[in-house]
């Protein structure tokens, strides 16, 4: 495979999710490639967001035939079936960094005053007093949004701890949405091989522990309900605190959307 290019268009229930546009070209090592992606997460027709990745790592030769192989079939077949969004995943990446950048937020260094400016004034401000020797914090509230800050020195809101959203018309990571299918959210990430460990399914993990950084993870409850948790390390500096997105399902649809720092292990 000298190079190569092409182009994906994933679809859901209510019309087109992503459309990813990849280009491979030969690293100058042996057997080795880019593989660059350019991808547009879309909603109710619009796009919401839009990325690049996959600079910072390279394939393999054989890896990337056998990628191009799959595209290949898929192409062919000329044929769509829902059912094809609870495939692996072989292009999606894991959830990370750039995924913390949504509807004019940066959940990672925001702080208080900078959010303001995006969202508004909250319509109720609450100080929360943490529990078992945990920091106090500031809660404020909107209409189906809900977000918390630690406290700066000066004991101001600081940066984002917390976001909880409940509203269908607010975007989080990668253009997800309350009333979405769980289908839907699962082909947006990566899905390697999955591993069953009742009643959880392990989309990635990579690491040495399926409670270590990054990793995926479903938990179906019920034919009807479920819980998607996508973890990643949060900075070099904090080498034990994580970030969360934990999307709850119910009736097969996203009733709602956390993303928090979490603790390593907790």
């Amino acid at each position: 495979v000298p190079e190569a290019a092409y182009a994906t268009l994933m679809r859901g229930e209510q019309g087109p999710l992503s459309v990813e546009y990849v280009i491979c070209a030969p690293l100058g090592e042996a057997d080795a490639y880019t593989e660059i992606a350019v991808s547009y997460i879309i909603g109710e027709g619009y796009i919401t967001d839009m990325r690049v990745h996959g600079f910072e790592t390279s394939i393999l030769q054989d890896d990337l035939a056998e990628s191009l192989s799959i595209v290949r079939e898929i192409a062919q077949s000329d044929t769509y079936s829902p059912q094809t969004a609870l495939q692996p995943q072989m292009h999606a990446t894991m959830f990370d960094r750039d995924d913390l950048l949504f509807s004019g937020l940066d959940f990672l260094t925001q702080t208080a005053e900078e959010v303001r400016a995006v969202l508004g004034a909250p319509i109720d401000e609450d100080r929360v007093t943490g529990e078992e020797g945990a920091p106090d914090t500031v809660q404020w509230t909107y209409p189906s949004l809900e977000l918390e800050f630690g406290l700066d020195p000066q004991g101001n809101p600081g940066v984002m701890r917390s976001i909880i959203i409940t509203d269908p018309n607010f975007a989080g990571p990668r253009g997800i949405c309350v009333g979405e299918l769980l289908t839907d959210v699962l082909s947006r990430f990566r899905m390697e091989e999955q591993t069953y460990q009742e009643p959880q399914t392990i989309l990635y993990a990579p690491g040495t522990s399926i409670d270590t950084p990054p990793f995926g993870l479903l938990e179906v409850y019920s034919e009807q309900e479920a819980t998607v948790r996508y973890a990643m390390a949060a900075q070099e500096d904090h080498p034990d605190e994580a970030i969360m997105l934990h999307i709850t399902v119910e009736n097969m649809r996203v009733s709602e959307i956390m993303l928090y720092r979490w603790h390593v292990g907790q």
